[in-house]
């Protein structure tokens, strides 16, 4: 649980964790931890954040549980000998909890228990103050930003990049770029008013 001295806001750990069984035969392993943001009533992150990873974790079992167990139900009808249970992972990570941000990123992944996890990944960065969401030029002016970027990137990666998908560490902004279904980190150096 972290905490900080502001205001009475923390976050726990929440897991949904079970097995989907046809038969007695397990199909589908989910494993979700997500973060359960805890929070007064008059918190400004109550309104937008508060719910936003209990729902993505919710959403994402009942497609485990409905569509990714039709599938492993036909991959094991088509070879029960070497059949492995399907998987739904969901983890996250806090890389910055102070009194002005919140920032987070999560990853869910799906797997068919043969080729590697298709991951996905979500970042929210959270001023705390108005419980909203920033966006990457809320922290860097976008020509500043592009430039830094440029100079880490080729041109082809740059068009590749989602100014959305980052999040803030202690002194740097990270950007992930996906290759290969793989996430890679570019991180720019935070100006020192943040």
């Amino acid at each position: 649980m972290l905490l900080t001295k502001k205001k009475s806001f923390c976050i726990e750990d929440a897991v949904i964790k079970r097995e989907v069984t046809d038969e007695g035969i397990c199909l589908v392993r989910i494993n979700l931890r997500y973060p359960e943001l805890v929070c007064g009533k008059k918190d400004c992150m109550q309104l937008f954040a508060k719910d936003l990873y209990k729902n993505i974790a919710v959403s994402f079992e009942g497609y485990a549980a409905n569509e990714l167990m039709k599938k492993a139900k036909e991959a094991y009808c088509a070879n029960p000998e070497e059949f492995v249970p399907f998987s739904a992972l969901m983890k996250y990570e806090i890389t910055r909890l102070d009194e002005k941000y919140l920032s987070v990123i999560t990853d869910l992944s799906v797997c068919d228990g043969v080729n590697p996890p298709n991951t996905e990944r979500k970042t929210q960065v959270w001023e705390r103050n108005f419980g909203t969401k920033c966006k990457a030029h809320y922290f860097m002016p976008k020509k500043e930003l592009l430039k830094g970027l440029s100079s880490l990137l080729s041109r082809e990666e740059l068009k590749k990049l989602d100014l959305e998908l980052f999040v803030l560490r202690d002194e740097d902004m990270e950007f992930f770029l996906r290759e290969d279904g793989k996430y890679r980190s570019v991180r720019l150096m935070l100006q020192k008013n943040d």
